[in-house]
């Protein structure tokens, strides 16, 4: 995994290149940083991800690489960190510019394939997260959305399975979602690389 670059809302200087591109999107201090870095693990010993003790810190689009094959000389898909949003302590019209922003490079990234929406599983469903959701169905472009729960390892098993529940009625999800993980202990982590892994080879067979 190779870092590319830090970019902001001109689109114009975005990477232009026609490579599948993940995309991570969560409110400030959902456990983003930390599901990246396991994800990753030591495969991106180059590239570490940044858990900040300052919430809503990050308000760029951090882009990634992603290669394979001999020598890592096949670029198989890229990541997208995207900035957390509904950090209270941010001024008002720059929360405004951060959703502002994720909502331009949603409609506008004809890249994006896959859209990971981290949601904290100690939590009921949170309007704002609800609205990225109604925005990504609204617009039916061709990218998937996977809802993933973080910090399961928080809770018991009965609570687990009770917030679980509760999120995916409050997001009318299907059965299999959110999808649980934890960075502390791994779970999900196999699951979220096959929903990604999917994702681009759906892109690759179509062109």
């Amino acid at each position: 995994v190779e870092f590319i670059g830090s970019y902001a809302e001109d689109e114009n200087a975005w990477p232009s290149e026609a490579v599948p591109e993940v995309a991570f999107l969560g409110r400030s201090n959902v456990g983003k940083s930390s599901m990246l870095n396991c994800l990753f693990g030591e495969r991106a010993a180059k590239v570490r991800f940044v858990v900040s003790k300052t919430p809503g810190r990050t308000q760029l689009i951090n882009i990634f690489s992603a290669r394979g094959g001999a020598g890592g000389a096949r670029e198989l898909c890229r990541f997208a960190d995207l900035p957390g949003y509904g950090y209270a302590k941010l001024a008002k019209e720059d929360m405004r510019a951060i959703e502002g922003f994720l909502m331009q490079y949603l409609e506008r990234r004809a890249q994006l394939k896959l859209l990971i929406l981290l949601v904290d599983a100690r939590r009921d469903a949170l309007d704002s997260d609800a609205e990225i959701l109604d925005f990504a169905a609204d617009m039916g472009v061709g990218f998937r959305v996977l809802v993933v729960a973080t910090k399961v390892d928080k809770l018991s098993a009965m609570e687990a399975a009770l917030n679980l529940a509760r999120i995916r009625d409050g997001f009318g999800l299907p059965e299999e979602l959110p999808l649980p993980f934890s960075a502390v202990t791994g779970q999900g982590r196999k699951e979220v690389w096959q929903y990604i892994r999917e994702a681009c080879e759906m892109d690759r067979r179509k062109q």
